[in-house]
């Protein structure tokens, strides 16, 4: 919003009496993206009529959100790594998995690209993944009761 001038006047001093100064290091300019302090018009690809936004710099803000955002996807792939191997399909029948889950069909790698994994089934078995979680455990027996209340068969 562009503001108007202050009147020539002597009274202009009234009109503005706070000076504020402002560190350009504490400011970050955008326009389609957050422009480099090393850009220029020209290498930002700025055209005559383009608008740059001016804000306070956010640059803390968007590493911590940067950092909880890769801690949560780490998290994320170590949870679905043990998921995966807390049965093997080489197991015995008798100990073999006895819930099945279908998960989302993409995650995002370490770069922040996106994945389609090669399959969304994990495999588990009830005992082990009650003791690990709590709230599972809910889950698998809400589950097991719907299942067996629909005619759907006898106990695990």
């Amino acid at each position: 919003h562009d503001c108007p001038p202050p009147p020539p006047s002597s009274s202009s001093s009234s009109l503005f009496p706070v000076s504020v100064q402002v560190d350009p290091a504490e400011l970050e300019f955008s326009h389609c993206s957050i422009l480099s302090p090393r850009e220029t018009a020209e290498t930002s690809a700025l055209m005559k009529n383009d608008v740059i936004h001016v804000r306070r710099s956010r640059m803390k803000e968007r590493r911590a959100q940067a950092g909880w955002k890769k801690a949560q996807n780490d998290s994320d792939r170590e949870y679905f790594f043990q998921m995966r191997n807390l049965m093997p399909d080489k197991m015995p029948l008798q100990l073999k998995c006895n819930v099945v889950f279908h998960c989302r069909g993409r995650m995002k790698d370490e770069n922040g690209y996106e994945q389609r994994v090669l399959t969304t089934l994990v495999k588990g078995h009830e005992q082990i993944l009650s003791k690990r979680c709590e709230w599972l455990k809910v889950k698998i027996e809400a589950a097991k009761r719907e299942f067996e209340s629909s005619g759907g068969g006898g106990s695990s």
